[in-house]
């Protein structure tokens, strides 16, 4: 489910006939909106601007699992009676 369609459609569907409704349809109507300009700004300005390799890759998969797992150790030493 999208996050627009919930705030355009569904939410709406949920709420039924509460009298909350309308207070509901405002704050979801900017909502959606918002999120309406952020996909814009990630589709034609971010987009643009990134330069970068999205996906980890095996060596930098190895580094943030070797962190990961180093920090659930450091956490459990640190919490353990």
């Amino acid at each position: 489910m999208s996050a627009m369609k919930f705030y355009e459609r569904e939410i709406l569907e949920m709420v039924g006939d509460s009298p909350q409704r309308e207070a509901v349809q405002a704050v979801a109507k900017t909502a959606a909106a918002a999120f309406r300009q952020h996909q814009v700004f990630l589709e034609k300005e971010l987009l643009r601007r990134s330069t970068a390799e999205w996906r980890l890759g095996k060596e930098r998969f190895a580094q943030k699992l070797e962190k990961a797992l180093d920090a659930g150790a450091l956490k459990r030493e640190n919490h353990e009676p």
